[in-house]
């Protein structure tokens, strides 16, 4: 174990470097047209110059959380997407790039695998009206009170129309001011004038020339004459806007480096060589499990999670998944279930009533979820409370959509209950009464709150 622990320092040393010197390696010519030159031609997007390739893999990343695409068969990279998006709108239409992850969404376009995650433009656009009916619907709810169905199908209207702006030539800003007094300027109007022959327009420009004749030799699929053409236009820029040329190709050299993506490997190796020390029993595993992998999840890293717990004995392996659900819920990603927020208890709680009434609650709605969640919309975000003393009581119970306040020392013996910050009602009675009058208040409020599906 010594010489191990001796060992370690220097082979991750090794190990690193080998990380980070591997997207370096030449690898030569990726097919018949020349990409690598096509993602270095400098363009204008979101406020600053950046090269095409940082285009295509900022908007694959938008609409399908990666940085590649599947096209016939093969992974491929972001800038083979785009030039298809732009020159091959109807072949690009059919990959499988858009990543829907909440399963109502996919289901109203009838995406019934519930292991496919991404798919067409076309699928999509099959049920656009359906689609743009439920976002229109969305959009009038408040940002803080839309559901986690409603945040996904917002998100999808936003990546079909970043493909949409892309395909159309209204994104990136292509032309770039090779004249005094010129800004950069869409593809849009010029490209569009010259392939479509429009009469009325202006002529295009010589970078509007070079890149109609780059998307023309693409979309014919002539080669040669597009390395040719790639090849001119590069030469042109580097002639007239050196400085810009030159940031764009050390922009993609960082890009192909991956510094950060690189780094995460690297954490995440680390993280998992600690792994074995999770392996522990009860709050000590679940603490440790939230605070090493809450922070790769906090920075957008990963997308399954794995809690280890050792069980009680004759016990199962139910809590690793509880565990595993807290830590995606609190930090914001997913809502699997009502979130109940008890008192911890001071000097001013008489009684164990709130935290058996808590428990009880807990374990009511979990039961009762797997029920609710397949009819209603939207339920697993509701949230309850359930306070020991009138000091925090109201201000937790007011917070919550339904909320209980049970009294503490000296106070009144009545229950005051608040549903979406209005006091609605009192309960009165032993805790067993207390507990069931409650669980009908959260039956009710669910019933009439969240809508069957179908009905939304």
């Amino acid at each position: 174990m010594k010489t191990l622990a001796k060992l370690m320092p220097p082979l991750m040393l090794l190990l690193s470097l080998v990380i980070i010197a591997q997207p370096l390696i030449p690898r030569g010519p990726a097919g018949a047209y020349d990409l690598d030159t096509l993602g270095q031609l400098p363009v204008s997007s979101q406020g600053r110059t950046k090269p095409l390739d940082s285009v295509a893999r900022n908007s694959l990343m938008i609409v399908s959380d990666r940085q590649t695409a599947v096209i016939d068969g093969k992974r491929q990279p972001a800038i083979r997407w785009l030039i298809d998006v732009i020159a091959r709108p109807v072949e690009s239409s059919h990959y499988e790039v858009f990543r829907i992850d909440h399963p109502d969404v996919r289901s109203m376009i009838n995406a019934h695998d519930s292991k496919q995650r991404r798919f067409s433009f076309d699928l999509i656009g099959e049920h656009e009206q359906a689609l743009r009916q439920q976002a229109i619907l969305a959009e009038q709810v408040k940002r803080g009170q839309r559901t986690v169905y409603q945040r996904h199908l917002l998100e999808l209207f936003q990546h079909t129309s970043t493909y949409l702006n892309l395909r159309e030539g209204l994104s990136p800003y292509a032309l770039p001011p090779l004249a005094k007094g010129e800004e950069w300027r869409p593809l849009k109007s010029e490209l569009h004038a010259a392939h479509e022959g429009h009469e009325g327009h202006a002529a295009p420009s010589e970078a509007g020339k070079r890149l109609n004749n780059i998307f023309a030799a693409y979309r014919t699929q002539d080669p040669q004459r597009f390395n040719r053409e790639v090849a001119l236009y590069a030469d042109m820029l580097d002639a007239k806007i050196p400085d810009i040329t030159r940031k764009a190709r050390f922009e993609v050299f960082f890009n192909k480096l991956q510094p950060f993506y690189q780094g995460t490997v690297l954490y995440v190796l680390a993280f998992l060589l600690g792994c074995g020390s999770l392996l522990t029993v009860g709050v000590k595993g679940s603490v440790w499990s939230a605070t090493s992998m809450g922070v790769l999840l906090w920075d957008g890293i990963g997308d399954t999670i794995r809690v280890s717990l050792t069980p009680k004995p004759g016990g199962d392996r139910c809590e690793e998944v509880y565990a595993a659900q807290e830590i995606l819920q609190s930090l914001g990603l997913r809502a699997f279930a009502p979130s109940v927020t008890a008192c911890p208890g001071c000097g001013r709680t008489t009684s164990t009533v709130f935290q058996e009434l808590a428990e009880d609650i807990q374990a009511y709605v979990r039961e009762r979820m797997a029920g609710w969640k397949e009819e209603r919309e939207g339920v697993e975000e509701l949230s309850l409370a359930v306070m020991g003393c009138i000091v925090n009581g109201p201000g937790e119970s007011k917070a919550a959509n339904i909320g209980i306040s049970l009294p503490g020392t000296g106070e009144e013996p009545t229950c005051p209950v608040f549903i979406d910050g209005e006091r609605v009602t009192n309960l009165k009675g032993p805790p067993e009464v207390l507990g069931r009058e409650f669980r009908r208040l959260v039956d009710e409020y669910v019933e009439r709150k969240y809508p069957l599906r179908g009905e939304a």
